[in-house]
Formats: C-alpha cells, sequence, structure tokens
C-alpha cells in the first residue's frame, strides 16, 4: 500500500506541529499550511489524498478555502474535512453545502486524530 498523503492546514502553529508530527508518527505523508492561500498552493502540488482544513483563520477562512478548492479541476475532487472546535447545529449542513465530506472536532487525542484519518482514508470500516 501507497503511503497516504494528509495536507494539514491550520493557523495555530502549535496545534499544526504536533498534529503533524503525530500524523507522521502514524506513517502519513505530510505537508503543512499556515492559511488559505498556502492551503490552495500545496493543494495543488502535493496531490493529496486528504485535507484537513481549520475553519476559523485569518483572511481567508476554510469555508472560503473549500469553495476555491472545488472550482479548480486539479483540486476538486481531493476529499476535505473540516479539523474545528467549533459546535452548531448549521454547521454540518453549512459544511456540505460548501463541498466539505465532514466535520472532525477539537480537540482530537492520537488514537481518536489516526481513527478518524484511517477511517476517511477507508483503511478500517466506518
Amino acid at each position: 500500500m501507497s503511503q497516504k498523503k494528509i495536507l494539514l492546514v491550520d493557523d495555530e502553529p502549535d496545534f499544526l506541529y504536533l498534529t503533524g508530527i503525530c500524523l507522521k508518527d502514524f506513517g502519513f505523508l505530510v505537508e503543512l499550511a499556515e492559511n488559505g492561500k498556502s492551503c490552495l498552493e500545496k493543494a495543488a502540488a502535493f496531490q493529496p489524498d486528504v485535507i484537513l482544513l481549520d475553519i476559523r483563520m485569518p483572511e481567508m477562512d476554510g469555508w472560503k478555502v473549500c469553495e476555491e478548492l472545488l472550482k479548480f479541476p486539479n483540486t476538486q475532487k481531493i476529499p476535505v474535512y473540516f479539523l474545528t472546535a467549533l459546535v452548531g447545529r448549521d454547521l454540518e449542513e453549512r459544511a456540505v453545502k460548501t463541498g466539505a465530506r465532514g466535520i472532525l472536532r477539537k480537540p482530537l487525542g492520537s488514537n481518536e486524530l489516526l481513527q478518524s484519518v484511517r477511517q476517511i482514508l477507508g483503511e478500517i470500516s466506518p
């Protein structure tokens, strides 16, 4: 099985770094992006199997990033999952309307993160 590629996007440097290390330790190939613009550039170049995307970021939030990814043929089929601490009734519905496949809730422990990512990537049954 080839190494799965994950693009992790978050404006919080500590979360980005620590989560990135955790995913790498689990054997994934990980690219980090600290903002929406960087995400769009790296998604096109890196072609990840999945994007884990924070919603609340300055300049370009996750909602806008997700909409932008859908505009381009080389990024529109990459599955996006929001990684957020936000809660609310409309969150899931808005995520789907924006083009995301789902939401992972922060904070995630390392085992929960691994299980969620494996499920997303289809390595284990849901």
